[in-house]
């Protein structure tokens, strides 16, 4: 439990730092992609203190877990879209 939301950490830190990477227009359009990834970060780790407490994972931490993939790999494809474009 504990080491698949590391993971998950990583991931979003690893996203930020693809983020810093782009300049210009690209960056500004990207801004929302990642915030959507941070906000649902946020909520996920929010909710692994309800899964710690209870020991077990959460029906809303997996909810939350498939859209954390979804916002992550739709900010994977737009950084794609915009060195390609930019």
């Amino acid at each position: 439990m504990q080491a698949q939301h590391q993971a998950n950490y990583l991931k979003v830190q690893e996203c930020i730092k693809v983020f810093d990477d782009i300049s210009g227009k690209a960056r500004i359009e990207l801004l929302r992609f990642l915030t959507n990834v941070r906000r649902c970060w946020t909520d996920m780790d929010n909710e692994m203190v309800e899964c710690r407490r209870r020991q077990r994972v959460t029906h809303k931490y997996t909810e939350l877990q498939t859209e954390f993939d979804d916002r992550v790999k739709h900010f994977e494809q737009w950084i794609i879209m915009a060195k390609l474009s930019y």
